[in-house]
C-alpha cells in the first residue's frame, strides 16, 4: 500500500488494498482544495466500494461458512489426531525436552550468575525461533521488500529508476518499518508472556532467585529479535539489486544503514513495550495498552507532531544519504542519536526491573519497599548509568543541533521571522554596487571559511546597509571608506553603518569566518566536508538586501505574532538578487581550498551579471569526458554518462535557439542529494543526485530529467539578463518562463505525446501543490518561489512562451532590468487584462473530448479561477491552440465548445491559450480515433 501511494503508482488499488479506507481518504484529501475541505464529503468511487466489499463483505461470508459447518460438540470436545501425526508430534515433543532441558534456567543457581541469564534467553529465543510462525513472518517480509523494490524501480510514475542502494533503503524503510514496529510489539508480549502459567509464576516468585533474571533474559531476547527484524529491510534491498544489476551491490552499507538507522528506534519501542508489560499483571489489557503506545508512536511518525530528533521516540532519523559523500556528514550524528535511544531503552528496562510486581501481596507499602531494596541492586545501576548516559547525549545533541546546528522548532522560526520583518524592515534602505573581488578560503579539514569581500562604489539611500547572513557567519572587521564600524547584527541579519554613502559612493571590505554548522535535524546534509565540497555562493557569502522569502503569509499567524495581518513585499531596489549574493555588476571570484597548508584547488571567475557561483571539489570521484563535457559522478553511476551528456546537449542546443544566445556549459558534476535542485552557474551544471542520477535511460523520469535540464540553464540566462530581485512577480519569470521553456524543448525533440506525458505529471503534482499549500494561495506575484507556483507556472506561461521569439524575450529582460517592476513591464507588452491573469490568482481548464460515430470530435472546455481557497467556474469559452508540431507558430485556434470535422495531424495537443494548468491534459491529445487517443 505505501508502495503504490508512494511511487505513485496506481493509488486507486492502494486505496482498496488499506483495510482502514485511510488511504483512499488521504488520496481524494490531498487534492481538495480548502473550500473543499471545509464543505464536501467522501464520495463513493469504485475503490472505496471495492474496499469494503473485500474487507467488510467477504469476511463476513467466510465467517458464515465457517458457522454453517460449526458445531458444538467441536468447541467442547479435543479432536484426536491421526496415529501418524501423533506419533510424528510426540516424538518432537520428546526430542525437544531431550535437547533443551538444559538450557531452562536452573533456579537453585541464579544469583548473580552471568551464564544463567545467558540460558535464560537461550531458552526463551529458542521458543521463538523453532516457531513456524517466525519464519514464515520473516519470508513473507523479506518477499514484500522485495516486490516493494521492484515495484519502485519499474512502475514509479516518475520512473523507470535505477537500482541504487541509497535510493532503495529509505523506501524499503518507510514500507516495513511501520510493520516490524507492530510485530515487535506483538512478540515482545509473547516473550514476556511466554512462561507466565497459573502456578508457575508463584513458584518462581517463591525461589530465591533474583526477579531481574527472567525480565533481563527477556530484555536479551527481546533485543536479538529487534535487531534481526530491522536487519530484513537491508537484505530485501540486497536481493532486488543482486536480481537486477548485481555490479552495484553493497552489503556494508546495506546492513550498516539498518543498524545506523533503524534498529535504534525499533529498541525504542520494543523496550517500552517491555515496560508496559512489566506494570501490568493482567495479559489482555497489557496487550491493549502496547498496542495502543505503539499506535500513539506511529501516528507521531506518520503527523510529524514532534520535530526535535531526541524526543522522536521510536521514529528513526532524517538523513539524506549520498553516494558521493557517503556516511562521513552523518555519523557521528546517527551514532550520537543511536546511542541515546539505546541509552533511552536501557532506562526503560531498568524502570521496568524496578517496578514488576513479584509475588501476591499487591499492598503499596510492600510495593515501595520492594522498589527501595532494588534501587541498590543491579537494577537501581542500570537507571542510574543509562540516565547519565541519557543526559549526556543529550546535552552533546543539544550543542549539535540546537547551537550549532541552528534548530528551531516551527514555531520558534515563525517567532524569529515575525522579530526580523517588524525590526528589519522599517530599516531596509535601497541600495547599489558596481561591482567588487571577493576572496573565499575554505579547509575541508577544520570545515571553516575565511571570507574577504570588496565592495566598490556602495550607494545606500538610508543609514544602514542590509545583508541576509548564511548560518554560522561571524564577521571578524568591517570597513566603510576605511573606517572601520561596528554592525547591528540579530536574527540571521546584519546592517553596516554607512553615512556618507548616500551622498557618495563609498567602498566596503568586510572580513569573515564560518564554521560548517552543526547536525540538522532535517537531514539537510553539509555541504562542506572533509572528503568533498559542495557549495553555493549564497552558502557562504552574505546577501546584500532583505529576503522577501522571510516575511510570514499567513494572516492569523502574523496577528498572533503582532504584525499587521496583511503583508507587502518590499520595493525592488530593498530586495535581494533571486541567486547569488549580489546583484548584477563587474564581480571578480577567487576560491582555495587548502588542506596540509597546501592549495589542492584553485578557482577564479567573472561576471557582469549577479554574484553566483557553485563550488565543486571531490578527489574521489569519477571524471568522464563525453561529448565535449567533463562530467564527474560517483563510481556506480559510470554508466549513466552518455545518456546525461546527449540529454545535456540536446537541451543546451533547445534552450540557445530560443533563447537566442549561446548557453555555455562545459562541466556538469552530479550534486549530492539533499543540497539543492538541478541549477547552472557559470558554465557548471549541477545535477541533483535525486531524482536525476537513479532514473533509467528511458521513461518518464528522463523526460521529466530533460525538462529540469532545460529549465536551469535557461533560468540561468534569465536571471543575468533581467538582473532579477526577489520582487513581485518574480516567480513568474524563474519558475514559470523558465520552465515553459523546458517543456517546450522536450516537445520539440520527442515530441508533444512526450510533452502530454510530462504535462500529467506536472498538473497532478500542481493541484496537490495548491491543495496542501502552506500559505494561503492567492496571487502568483506574491507567492513565495518554488511554492506552489514550481509546476503551476510552467504551464501556465506554456502558450505565452510559445509564441515569444527571442528577441522579443530578449526586450523584455530589458525592460525588467531598467525597470525592476514585472507587473509593469508585462502590462505594456500584453495589456492589463491578461498581466492579471498570468500574476494572479491561479486559473485551471479542463477539456472533455467526445468521439462520435461519424468521425466528428466533439469539445467541451471548462475554466475556473482560484477565489477564497477553491476554484470557482468563470463563465467564458475556453480557445485551444491545436498543436502538431511544437514550432509551428501559426497554428489553429479553436472554440473550446466546438465540433471538428477533420484534425490537422493523425496526433494534435489541444492547448488552452489561457494562462492556467489543464485539469486532466490526457484528454488534450486529440487522436483520430479515440483507442489513439487513450494511449496516456
Amino acid at each position: 500500500m505505501i508502495v503504490l501511494r508512494g511511487g505513485n503508482i496506481n493509488p486507486q488499488l492502494a486505496a482498496v488494498m488499506d483495510p482502514s479506507l485511510f488511504t483512499f481518504v488521504y488520496t481524494e484529501v490531498t487534492s481538495w482544495t480548502p473550500l473543499q475541505k471545509s464543505t464536501s464529503l467522501l464520495p463513493f468511487t469504485l475503490g472505496s466500494v471495492l474496499n469494503r466489499i473485500l474487507w467488510c463483505l467477504v469476511p463476513l461470508l467466510a465467517l458464515a461458512a465457517c458457522l454453517k459447518y460449526l458445531r458444538r460438540e467441536t468447541l467442547v470436545l479435543e479432536g484426536a489426531d491421526k496415529p501418524a501425526r501423533a506419533k510424528a508430534a510426540k516424538k518432537a515433543a520428546t526430542r525437544k525436552v531431550k535437547d533443551f532441558s538444559s538450557s531452562k534456567p536452573d533456579t537453585a543457581s541464579v544469583g548473580r550468575s552471568l551464564r544463567q541469564l545467558m540460558l535464560e534467553a537461550r531458552w526463551r529465543l529458542f521458543h521463538v525461533w523453532s516457531s513456524r510462525a517466525w519464519w514464515v513472518g520473516v519470508a513473507v517480509l523479506v518477499i514484500m521488500g522485495v516486490v516493494s523494490s521492484f515495484t519502485q524501480i519499474i512502475w514509479h510514475a516518475e520512473g523507470p529508476m535505477a537500482p541504487r542502494l541509497e535510493m532503495l533503503l529509505p523506501l524499503l524503510k518507510d514500507v516495513i518499518f511501520l510493520v516490524i514496529a507492530f510485530v515487535i510489539a506483538a512478540l515482545t508480549g509473547l516473550v514476556c508472556r511466554r512462561d507466565q502459567v497459573p502456578g508457575f509464576d508463584d513458584i518462581l516468585s517463591a525461589t530465591p532467585a533474583p526477579d531481574y533474571t527472567r525480565l533481563f533474559g527477556v530484555a536479551l531476547t527481546v533485543f536479538a529479535m529487534t535487531v534481526l527484524l530491522a536487519l530484513l529491510p537491508g537484505l530485501s534491498g540486497i536481493i532486488a539489486v543482486l536480481l537486477t544489476a548485481p555490479a552495484s551491490v553493497d552489503i556494508v552499507q546495506a546492513f550498516t544503514y539498518q543498524l545506523l538507522i533503524v534498529t535504534a528506534p525499533l529498541l525504542e519501542l520494543s523496550m517500552m513495550v517491555l515496560l508496559v508489560h512489566a506494570l501490568f499483571r493482567h495479559a489482555g489489557f497489557a496487550y491493549s495498552m502496547s498496542m495502543f503506545v505503539t499506535f500513539i508512536l506511529v501516528l507521531n511518525h506518520e503527523l510529524e507532531l514532534v520535530h526535535y530528533p531526541p524526543y522522536e521516540v521510536g521514529i528513526t532519523a532524517h538523513i539524506q544519504l549520498s553516494a558521493l559523500s557517503g556516511w562521513e556528514p552523518w555519523i557521528d550524528y546517527l551514532l550520537a542519536l543511536d546511542g541515546f535511544k539505546v541509552a533511552l531503552a536501557l532506562l526503560m528496562i531498568g524502570l521496568a526491573a524496578l517496578l514488576i510486581p513479584r509475588g501476591l501481596d499487591s499492598r503499596m507499602s510492600q510495593g515501595f519497599a520492594l522498589i527501595c531494596s532494588r534501587l541498590m541492586a543491579p537494577q537501581g545501576a542500570l537507571v542510574a548509568c543509562s540516565a547519565l548516559f541519557l543526559l549526556g547525549l543529550g546535552s552533546v545533541l543539544g550543542d549539535r543541533l540546537v547551537v550549532q546546528g541552528g534548530y528551531q522548532s516551527p514555531e520558534q522560526l515563525k517567532q524569529e521571522d515575525a522579530l526580523w520583518e517588524s525590526y528589519w524592515l522599517p530599516k531596509a534602505s535601497g541600495f547599489e554596487v558596481s561591482g567588487g573581488e571577493l576572496n573565499i578560503n575554505i579547509n575541508p579539514d577544520n570545515q571553516t571559511v575565511e571570507g574577504e569581500w570588496l565592495l566598490h562604489k556602495v550607494h545606500v539611500e538610508g543609514q544602514g546597509l542590509q545583508f541576509e547572513l548564511p548560518h554560522g557567519f561571524v564577521l571578524v572587521k568591517a570597513l566603510v571608506g576605511g573606517r572601520e564600524v561596528t554592525p547591528d547584527q540579530r536574527y540571521d541579519h546584519m546592517s553596516l553603518p554607512v553615512s556618507g554613502c548616500s551622498e557618495q559612493s563609498c567602498n566596503i571590505k568586510l572580513l569573515w569566518q564560518m564554521t560548517a554548522p552543526g547536525w540538522s535535524a532535517e537531514g539537510e546534509p553539509s555541504g562542506l566536508t572533509a572528503s568533498g565540497v559542495w557549495l553555493q555562493a549564497s552558502d557562504i557569502v552574505p546577501r546584500i538586501g532583505v529576503d522577501p522569502e522571510r516575511i510570514l503569509r499567513v494572516s492569523a499567524e502574523r496577528e498572533a505574532l503582532g504584525l499587521n495581518p496583511e503583508f507587502s513585499l518590499p520595493a525592488s531596489q530593498l530586495a535581494t538578487t533571486l541567486e547569488g549574493a549580489a546583484p548584477s555588476g563587474d564581480w571578480r571570484w577567487q576560491i582555495q581550498i587548502q588542506r596540509d597548508d597546501k592549495n589542492v584547488f584553485s578557482e577564479q571567475g567573472s561576471t557582469h551579471g549577479p554574484l553566483d557561483f557553485s563550488i565543486q571539489w571531490a578527489p574521489n570521484t569519477k571524471l568522464a569526458v563525453f561529448d565535449g563535457f567533463d562530467i564527474s559522478h560517483d563510481s556506480d553511476r559510470s554508466n549513466m554518462v552518455s545518456a546525461i551528456a546527449k540529454d545535456v546537449g540536446q537541451m543546451q542546443a533547445c534552450v540557445s535557439q530560443r533563447l537566442g544566445t549561446d548557453i555555455e556549459i562545459k562541466r556538469i558534476a552530479q550534486w549530492p542529494r539533499g543540497l539543492g535542485e538541478t541549477r547552472a552557474s557559470g558554465n557548471l551544471l549541477q545535477l541533483s543526485e535525486g531524482p536525476h542520477w537513479d532514473i533509467a535511460d528511458e521513461g518518464t523520469g528522463r523526460w521529466l530529467r530533460r525538462v529540469d535540464i532545460a529549465r536551469a540553464l535557461s533560468r540561468q540566462h534569465l536571471l543575468e539578463s533581467s538582473d532579477l530581485r526577489r520582487i513581485a512577480g518574480s516567480a513568474w519569470l524563474s519558475d514559470g518562463v523558465s520552465g515553459a521553456i523546458g517543456l517546450l524543448c522536450v516537445a520539440e525533440i520527442d515530441g508533444i505525446e512526450v510533452l502530454d506525458d510530462v504535462l500529467v505529471r506536472y498538473s497532478d503534482k500542481t493541484t496537490r501543490d495548491l491543495a496542501g499549500s502552506e500559505v494561503p494561495v492567492e496571487r502568483l506575484s506574491t507567492a513565495p518561489i518554488s511554492g506552489w507556483t514550481r509546476y503551476y507556472a510552467p504551464v501556465a506561461a506554456l502558450d505565452w512562451t510559445l509564441l515569444q521569439s527571442p528577441e522579443s524575450l530578449s526586450a523584455l529582460l530589458d525592460d525588467i532590468k531598467q525597470q525592476k517592476n514585472i507587473e509593469n513591464v508585462l502590462s505594456a507588452y500584453v495589456g492589463e487584462t491578461r498581466t492579471q491573469n498570468m500574476l494572479g490568482a491561479p486559473l485551471s481548464s479542463a477539456l472533455t473530448v467526445e468521439y462520435l460515430e461519424s468521425g466528428q470530435i466533439r469539445l467541451d472546455g471548462q475554466r475556473w479561477r482560484w477565489e477564497k481557497g477553491g476554484w470557482q467556474p468563470v463563465a467564458q469559452t475556453a480557445s485551444y491552440r491545436l498543436l502538431a508540431d511544437i514550432n509551428e507558430l501559426d497554428s489553429e485556434v479553436i472554440n473550446g465548445k466546438t465540433l471538428i470535422e477533420r484534425l490537422p495531424s493523425e496526433k494534435v495537443l489541444a492547448l488552452d491559450i489561457w494562462p492556467s494548468y489543464q485539469r486532466d491534459p490526457a484528454q488534450n491529445l486529440l487522436a483520430e480515433s479515440s483507442e489513439v487517443s487513450n494511449i496516456n
